[in-house]
């Protein structure tokens, strides 16, 4: 494993650490992704790279940032990320945005709007890990000045709050904590996660504006096609469907007493079956727990394992699940990809993964229809900066932080 990014609670000491392949449950509150994380870049679909943000550096007469956050990339290309500053004498996480759309790329700080006294405000002492939903609103999870955590969402210069520890759910069970960076928008007001019911129960949670906050899976309750849920959810993702049949596609996995499995939720919750993904002489024998890539059409991609090496998976409506890459095994000597991370499946139908190679270089890759996959990241090329049009020289790779769009721009953290 190259990397692990630890995502959890922060009054609750609950996290998960992300790595290539997948997330497992573990002790711990902070995001770390260790010294290799140092900048911001991010790449347009018609292959503009652009150094966004650095650490040690002040833009805007803002004080130099101590530490960046994970990004997010909006459809018009736009970037939001958190990022740690000292304030009057004490450290503290800030919005900011970038606009793509704008002759040359600036980063504004996005002010936080006061709640009126409707709720405790939020309070940003880990990373925000904000996302831009279709809305143009951000939401983002903070703690909150009663000792709670929240999830908010800024819009048109208000600040509303989604749920919060304490909420009761729509059968009346109540949230305890939320796992902070497992919390996935799509739509004004929509957003999955994970998340703990009192009596320390792990559970996936759906919000929306028209039914509130829902339960969908939890620890120790029936699944669906047989079985208990266990902990150790996966990272859900949501999507709203070209085609609205729906109101959304809520995708995650999920272990249970008879066995892993892949899970969707629009209207209901269903069980899809992968036992039977050819992989060579054998099936996949593991799911990791990572987020799939959910695109408006349907089509999903998710990681597995067969005979102990990563596999990426598609499945969609209109056929069987089947493998569309392999890594490559430990007794090849060509610098082949030992490791996947975070698909993303774009409209096209095109997967934007990161991968790890078996010089233990960490890239960004697109896979298409051909089955060959193309590495987008320049990592050994120059990187031109975004906000004063200098240049940069070639840097490295934070796979695990990769987030894109439907139209394949993307964002991720790495070092120069």
């Amino acid at each position: 494993m190259a990397v692990a990014l630890t995502i959890g609670a922060a009054s609750s000491g609950k996290a998960f650490v992300l790595g290539m392949g997948g997330v497992s449950s573990q002790g711990g509150f902070e995001v770390n992704v260790g010294d290799q994380t140092d900048a911001l870049y991010a790449r347009s679909h018609d292959g503009r790279e652009q150094l966004i943000a650095q650490s040690d550096v002040g833009y805007n007469g803002l004080p130099p940032f101590r530490d960046l956050g994970m990004p997010s990339i909006a459809d018009d290309g736009s970037v939001v990320f958190g990022a740690m500053i000292s304030e009057n004498g004490r450290p503290r996480w800030i919005l900011l945005r970038v606009n793509a759309a704008a002759t040359k790329w600036t980063i504004s700080r996005k002010s936080v709007p006061k709640p009126g006294g409707a709720f405790p405000g939020p309070v940003l002492d880990v990373d925000p890990t904000p996302a831009q939903d279709s809305g143009g609103g951000i939401t983002f999870v903070g703690g909150d000045s009663s000792g709670g955590e929240g999830i908010f969402r800024i819009s048109d210069g208000e600040l509303s709050r989604l749920a919060g520890s304490g909420d009761r759910t729509v059968d009346g069970r109540r949230l305890t904590h939320i796992a902070f960076g497992s919390v996935k928008a799509w739509a004004p007001g929509e957003c999955a996660l994970i998340g703990w019911l009192e009596n320390d129960v792990q559970a996936v949670l759906v919000i929306s504006r028209q039914e509130g906050l829902r339960v969908i899976a939890a620890e120790g309750e029936p699944a669906p096609g047989g079985g208990f849920f266990k902990r150790g959810f996966g990272l859900p993702t949501g999507v709203s469907p070209r085609h609205r049949v729906q109101d959304r596609v809520v995708a995650f996995t999920a272990r249970t007493n008879t066995g892993a499995a892949l899970f969707l939720y629009g209207t209901k919750l269903r069980r899809v079956s992968l036992s039977k993904t050819a992989c060579g002489s054998a099936r996949v024998n593991f799911l990791p727990t990572a987020r799939p890539g959910v695109n408006s059409n349907g089509k999903i991609a998710l990681i597995m394992q067969c005979e102990g090496l990563p596999v990426i998976v598609g499945l969609d409506a209109f056929g069987p699940p089947e493998v569309l890459l392999r890594a490559s095994p430990p007794t090849e000597n060509k610098t082949l990809i030992s490791d996947f991370a975070n698909p993303w499946v774009l409209d096209s139908g095109a997967i934007l993964f990161g991968g790890l190679d078996r010089n233990s270089r960490e890239a960004i890759y697109q896979l298409t229809t051909g089955g060959v996959p193309e590495e987008l990241s320049r990592t050994h090329n120059a990187a031109r900066h975004a906000s004063d049009g200098m240049d940069a020289p070639g840097h490295t790779v934070c796979a695990v932080t990769m987030t894109a769009n439907r139209y394949g721009d993307f964002a991720y953290l790495g070092s120069r």
